[in-house]
């Protein structure tokens, strides 16, 4: 059910940006390894969760978004200092994209509510673990984003 209310939170914010003139992008991970279940044959392989339309999609074999440099490229081309980073996996894919970002010169809000994960607790071994909470706070502590929500992004805008 998690990932239904979040699909549906991510396509409101692309289509929230949509209406305001901000840009949705999307990014891919096709994996290198044959053994992992995103491995890459081709880039028609992967079906993405939410169809992205017209708008870019960038692709990475790793968890930084950033290590493809054409996404830093196409940025700054357009004139783009903020990125909004929303999907799975929080505290893996997420996060260190919002750290590839900061490190770039990127203003970085981290949408804590359209952010998720498939990692539960107890694959790290700590019942109880918010594996959200704990990222936000790494993010928000440590500087490099601001943590929002969903409905701080529609409504301010």
């Amino acid at each position: 059910m998690y990932k239904i209310l979040l699909y549906a939170k991510i396509e409101a914010l692309i289509t929230h940006y949509d209406t305001t003139g901000d840009e949705a992008i999307f990014i891919q991970h096709q994996a290198d390894n044959p053994d992992n279940p995103m491995f890459r044959v081709n880039t028609d392989n992967i079906a993405l969760s939410i169809q992205p339309g017209h708008h870019m999609v960038f692709t990475k074999s790793v968890r930084d978004a950033f290590t493809n440099p054409e996404l830093e490229q196409y940025l700054k081309n357009k004139g783009i200092s903020q990125v909004d980073i929303v999907g799975f996996n929080v505290e893996m894919c997420c996060k260190c994209t919002a750290i590839g970002a900061y490190y770039r010169g990127f203003e970085v809000a981290y949408i804590a509510d359209a952010c998720n994960t498939t990692t539960t607790p107890e694959m790290y071994e700590m019942p109880g673990l918010d594996v959200i909470r704990l990222t936000c706070g790494f993010l928000e502590g440590s500087g490099y984003a601001q943590i929002l929500e969903f409905d701080e992004i529609v409504t301010n805008n």
